[in-house]
């Protein structure tokens, strides 16, 4: 999970948006904030990213912790 983040967060940074469906993968079935934030962050810096990343979460909010919802809420400007 760790080099996964690191991963992600890179490809996201560079555009390779072909990693995506991966990323959304890792990103329903790993709860834990120390994986999600860098992930949730990087996706908001970009408009068209920001979109993906709020579907997305839609998808997986169900699977994390509250104190992860509402961090990644506050990233994703939801609410």
């Amino acid at each position: 999970a760790e080099i996964k983040t690191e991963w992600y967060t890179l490809a996201i940074r560079s555009g390779y948006k072909e990693i995506f469906p991966k990323i959304a993968v890792f990103i329903k079935n790993v709860g834990r904030r120390k994986y999600l934030l860098p992930i949730y962050e990087e996706l908001a810096k970009t408009k068209e990213n920001l979109e993906w990343a709020k579907s997305t979460y839609a998808e997986a909010k169900q699977n994390y912790h509250f104190v992860s919802r509402q961090s990644i809420e506050e990233i994703l400007k939801i609410n």
